[in-house]
């Protein structure tokens, strides 16, 4: 009896650790969506070209919880765009070696690649997640997000999330453009 009664209360602690590990994954992604839906709404709502730059780079970043949001084109314009700070340019052929198959995420958290995409503070960043949003056929943005904490990006995360955001931004950098 005592047996059996110790081999339940075993089951019991595994089924209720179970449970609240599915509870905290749930709570995890309700607020990841939260923050992206929240995001996605800002960047539908910038009104011009430096509003959605400074959207990206200052309010995603505290709504992510990243150390450091950089911007890579290869768009000249855009770059050049009232004296665009915020805007790093980078060659089209390094665009295919980080986003092969048309994929437009990119979470390999390799280092030799953080000094392109985080210049001053690559020996800080411990992870990062790359997204590349086409303008067009010819022109697009590579938007790094950088973070200390090496458990923020991990190839294993979902990206439905991600890529729903990708393509709010890609939409909304496409409208811009022809606004112009």
């Amino acid at each position: 009896n005592a047996h059996k009664s110790e081999k339940l209360k075993k089951e019991n602690d595994m089924l209720k650790l179970k449970i609240s590990n599915i509870l905290n994954t749930g709570s995890n992604n309700f607020n990841s969506q939260k923050r992206v839906l929240k995001a996605s709404l800002l960047i539908m709502n910038a009104k011009n070209w430096d509003n959605y730059v400074k959207i990206l780079k200052e309010d995603c970043k505290a709504l992510f919880n990243v150390d450091i949001i950089n911007i890579n084109s290869n768009h000249k314009k855009l770059i050049n765009y009232n004296n665009q700070k915020n805007l790093k340019e980078i060659d089209s052929k390094i665009s295919n070696k980080f986003f092969i198959n048309n994929n437009h995420i990119n979470l390999q958290n390799r280092e030799e690649y953080l000094s392109m995409f985080f210049p001053l503070i690559y020996k800080k960043i411990k992870s990062n997640i790359l997204f590349k949003i086409n303008i067009n056929k010819k022109y697009f943005l590579i938007i790094s997000f950088g973070s200390k904490n090496k458990e923020k990006f991990s190839i294993k995360q979902g990206s439905e999330l991600i890529t729903f955001f990708v393509k709010v931004c890609e939409n909304k950098i496409q409208n811009l453009i022809n606004q112009k």
